[in-house]
């Protein structure tokens, strides 16, 4: 993972990631998440300079999205890249029937819109 940074308006945060999002480097994803969540409500994640995504990355955000959903927060994705959105095809997150959380339209697994 190259960079990551949260710009931050209010209860609101836009975290852009860059670089892999791989096993190599979920600790350091799973801390990054982790500290975003505690600083805002709704973490917005701009994925677009993403070049790797595997299934660790994957199951990290569906973690944090369970968390989120019971803390009363969001976790969102706004932009994402196609290796992101390769990744989420090829591992079967996409569905017709969207999340189970009954989160509304925040899951990435939501209603095979990726």
């Amino acid at each position: 993972m190259q960079k990551q940074e949260i710009e931050q308006t209010e209860k609101d945060g836009i975290l852009a990631l860059e670089g892999e999002m791989t096993i190599s480097f979920a600790n350091e994803l799973k801390e990054k998440l982790i500290c975003a969540m505690s600083r805002v409500n709704h973490i917005k994640l701009d994925l677009t300079k993403t070049t790797e995504t595997d299934l660790s990355f994957l199951q990290l955000l569906y973690a944090v999205h369970q968390a989120s959903v019971k803390a009363n927060k969001r976790l969102t994705i706004i932009k994402c890249s196609r290796p992101f959105k390769n990744a989420v095809i090829n591992a079967g997150y996409t569905t017709d029937q969207g999340c189970i959380l009954e989160c509304e339209n925040d899951c990435f697994s939501g209603k095979g819109e990726i």
